[in-house]
């Protein structure tokens, strides 16, 4: 997630976008006309004695035949996607849904923020309005903007999400259909998450007139909850419906820059500060004092990630329950890394991305703590990071720029088509 001032909690927000387009930089659109290879009619056929026949309604060549359901792994030849619906022994293979994939689409679009409810049920958003959503195989869903999405949350089955974004853009699904939904403010939103589909927080970014604020949705319409004098917010992240952690930046009462960090305990808003530069070498100007993510462990600590020159003069800052993090072999690898994006399964599990380049030769591939000590991801692929989500430790998603979409199955990250 990039500072407030840039438009949002996962890259630049961009000049408000306009309404009315349908997913823009996505080639392809579900690809190869719909049912993909050997799909849900193709070449059809009897029932045979081998089972499903080659290219058939669920699999090697059509009907279920006395044979049994098919040739290959759990799911057809090759599992749910070169397949079908059902075949014996072996796991999923490639395509993901039961009943084949069609062909996954070529995304070219930055994609900004990822969430994941489950292993099958993992959203990701980004520029031109994209929205594309996983359920054993990527597809693209009908935008109502072509204006960047930052940040995207989802209620367990899909049924209501919500995705936001510059000017005030707040986009929700129901009933598998993404509208527009009047927001309070036109003020660039940053971050999105809910305990349920009638209690969802988003935040904003701020402008030069005012302060950020935190919105509410109480299953009817949207309110402002918390305003920022001085600041915005990046970030929201929460274990339960009293338990709401934001980030961002701002000033001290007395008027010192710091980072900001509020939490919401089901009755009100707690604001505290860290990174405070004040006596520091940069106290005077040049320093930087900003959480860019936010994530909230159930049962655990609250981890937020972003750019601190103090205390230490080094770039990447990284707070738990927020205090700044610099033992366990973490600080040497905060030198010339800005972090952008956070997210844990636990405290003894937490990844952290940076979107930045190579600077003064480090090259910034993703963080892990394990609960002993921290480590740089030595896969060169794992920098670019805009955004991470996950529903386990085996189980992790990180996105990136002209559609990266990576995945850890708990021993490698891999690229997902």
């Amino acid at each position: 997630m990039l500072p407030p001032g840039d438009g949002g909690s996962h890259g630049d927000a961009g000049d408000g976008g306009e309404t009315g387009g349908a997913s823009a930089s996505i080639d392809g659109g579900l690809g190869l006309g719909g049912s993909g290879s050997g799909g849900a009619s193709a070449l059809g056929g009897a029932p045979g004695s081998g089972g499903r026949g080659t290219g058939g309604a669920n699999g090697v060549g059509g009907a279920p035949g006395s044979g049994g359901a098919g040739t290959g792994g759990a799911n057809g030849v090759g599992g749910a996607g070169l397949g079908g619906a059902s075949g014996s022994g072996g796991a999923p293979g490639v395509g993901g849904a039961v009943g084949g994939c069609p062909a996954s689409p070529v995304v070219t679009a930055d994609l900004h923020g990822v969430y994941s409810v489950g292993a099958l049920d993992v959203w990701a958003v980004g520029t031109a309005g994209t929205i594309l959503r996983y359920d054993g195989c990527w597809r693209v869903e009908t935008s109502p903007t072509t204006a960047t999405l930052e940040a995207v949350w989802a209620a367990p089955g899909g049924v209501v999400a919500w995705a936001v974004g510059p000017g005030g853009i707040a986009v929700r699904r129901d009933a598998g259909v993404w509208s527009i939904v009047p927001v309070p403010t036109t003020q660039s939103l940053t971050g999105v998450w809910g305990a349920s589909a009638a209690d969802v927080w988003a935040v904003t970014s701020g402008d030069l007139t005012d302060g950020g604020a935190i919105l509410h949705w109480d299953g009817a319409v949207w309110s402002v909850s918390f305003r920022e004098m001085a600041g915005g917010f990046a970030s929201v992240s929460g274990a339960a419906a009293n338990d709401v952690s934001v980030v961002g930046s701002g000033h001290e009462p007395d008027g010192d820059y710091a980072s900001l960090i509020l939490h919401w305990d089901g009755a009100a808003w707690t604001e505290s500060y860290t990174c405070n530069p004040q006596n520091s070498r940069f106290a005077g100007g040049g320093f930087v004092s900003s959480l860019f993510d936010v994530w909230s462990v159930a049962g655990g600590s609250v981890w937020a990630v972003g750019q601190c020159f103090p205390p230490t003069d080094q770039v990447g800052f990284v707070t738990r329950a927020g205090v700044y993090q610099g033992a366990l072999g973490l600080a040497p690898l905060l030198d010339f890394r800005s972090l952008d994006a956070v997210w844990a399964s636990a405290d003894t599990d937490v990844w952290i991305g940076s979107l930045g380049g190579t600077l003064h030769d480090v090259i910034p591939t993703m963080l892990h703590f394990d609960g002993t000590s921290w480590t740089a991801s030595s896969d060169p692929n794992t920098t670019g990071i805009y955004d991470l989500g996950g529903s386990g430790a085996k189980d992790v998603w990180a996105v990136g720029p002209a559609g990266k979409r990576l995945h850890f199955d708990g021993t490698a990250w891999t690229p997902s088509p």
